[in-house]
């Protein structure tokens, strides 16, 4: 069981308590709601679950099995859903209290659940491949940007910059992890680097790119 309150002003009140096995915790760009997901493997179900960030209830927005991952923009009312059918993902436009809504788009592969919403709420950014080094892109157009390969590397997160003039992703390679930032013409700029004895998941950046979030493992053994 997890717990969660706001903190930004020096004091501190519970908003929710968070059941075991939660994920991917957002909170919507205009403030009011708080959405995590909860799986249950021992009945094949999925709950996308929505609480007032002022408190309340809890309320379900979804439950559906084939819902594998969501975001949310960080600049517009607008949050999606993945859905994977056997070798393809869809994308779907969710609002946190009306539920399902229009086809974002689709994918001709099943995406693992790594993606994320650009800040306007327009395009995805998702890597096709656990561990390989291609980014590929869907737009709600249909105009969708080129892929990026980075070769060897191993990748396993991407966000996008507030601006969205670049992405960062987090990954490793031979020699170590690492996190960068990535051009969409593939150059890269290496922001923090571990030895292979560590392992690291970025999870955001900040809207004025000077922080960002991330977890960290070290692993040790006996001489």
């Amino acid at each position: 069981m997890g717990t969660l309150s706001p903190t930004n002003r020096g004091d501190s009140n519970l908003v929710l308590n968070l059941p075991e096995g939660y994920r991917n915790l957002v909170v919507t760009a205009d403030g009011e709601w708080i959405l995590y997901m909860v799986a249950s493997s021992a009945e094949q179900r999925r709950l996308l679950v929505r609480v007032p960030v002022k408190g309340g209830p809890s309320s379900v927005v979804m439950d559906d099995s084939l819902v594998s991952n969501y975001g949310c923009s960080a600049r517009t009312k607008m949050c999606v859903i993945s859905e994977v059918q056997g070798e393809s993902t869809t994308f779907t436009f969710f609002d946190p209290v009306r539920g399902r809504g229009t086809e974002f788009g689709r994918t001709d592969v099943a995406v693992p659940g790594t993606w994320a919403l650009s800040p306007d709420g327009k395009q995805i950014a998702y890597l096709p491949q656990e561990e390989g080094g291609e980014i590929r892109f869907i737009s709600s157009d249909g105009r969708n940007r080129l892929p990026i390969n980075l070769g060897a590397e191993k990748l396993q997160a991407v966000t996008w910059s507030a601006d969205q003039k670049s992405l960062y992703i987090s990954g490793w390679s031979n020699e170590d992890w690492h996190v960068q930032q990535v051009s969409f013409d593939g150059e890269t700029k290496t922001l923090l680097r571990y030895p292979t004895v560590k392992w690291l998941k970025l999870f955001d950046i900040s809207p004025d790119g000077r922080y960002m979030t991330y977890v960290e493992r070290t692993y040790e053994s006996n001489p």
